[in-house]
């Protein structure tokens, strides 16, 4: 099975979901010190229109701990879009894009005033989609189950650099996040990045992982290593 069959049939797939159960970590460390760890676990009933979370979060700033835990619960019914179309509804999609196309961020703005994702910024974004599917690798498992996976070290050079500059657009955009902490990766220079995707028989999606690591020059000129690890698994 090529790889834009295996992309169609689980996006086919996933279209029609309408609850899972989930959990998504994020942790960065800065010279081989934690500095901020992130924890979610999450219910989704999109039919229903109902979400539980249970969100822990700790950060540590020049020595300063801070720890963060909640619990979280919503009754979307009724609410737009969530009329239970599915995990990819195209109700969400396009709030998210009417969002973004009316207010939009200003990095996505030139220095002439001009908006830069028009023609040319919408083929760039495909450009670089294209080039990653394309240096991406398939490989079976023995439990029948497909792990996609795709290293930065295996992408052209233009496109090396295209993918540094929509990264830091999105750090930038997210800087407020984990309580500043993201300021730190916002001048993160990518030495090696990797994505993995396993996707299981039944064409579904169980788990993200995305690894970085880079460095960071300081106002004195000293280089610092960071990591930053995301992953998310998904149950169906």
């Amino acid at each position: 099975m090529g790889k834009m069959k295996l992309l169609y049939d689980v996006i086919m797939t996933m279209k029609g979901k309408e609850s899972f159960i989930g959990n998504f970590k994020v942790e960065g460390s800065k010279d081989q010190i934690k500095i901020f760890d992130m924890n979610n676990d999450f219910e989704k009933n999109l039919a229903k229109g109902q979400m539980k979370a249970k969100v822990s979060f700790e950060t540590d700033c020049a020595g300063k701990k801070v720890k963060h835990e909640s619990n979280t619960e919503f009754d979307m019914t009724g609410f737009l879009g969530c009329d239970g179309h599915g995990f990819m509804h195209r109700g969400f999609f396009h709030q998210w894009h009417d969002h973004h196309e009316h207010h939009p961020h200003p990095h996505h703005v030139r220095p002439d005033g001009m908006r830069c994702c028009g023609i040319k910024g919408k083929l760039s974004k495909l450009a670089l989609l294209a080039s990653m599917l394309n240096s991406m690798k398939m490989e079976a498992q023995e439990d029948k189950s497909t792990l996609l996976s795709l290293g930065f070290e295996d992408l052209p050079g233009d496109m090396k650099t295209l993918l540094q500059e929509k990264l830091q657009q999105h750090r930038m955009h997210h800087a407020h996040c984990f309580n500043g902490r993201l300021k730190e990766f916002s001048g993160l220079e990518i030495g090696n990045a990797r994505l993995s995707i396993r996707i299981n028989k039944n064409n579904e999606v169980e788990k993200f992982l995305f690894n970085v690591e880079g460095k960071l020059k300081d106002e004195s000129g000293v280089l610092h290593p960071l990591i930053l690890q995301a992953e998310l698994n998904l149950t169906w």
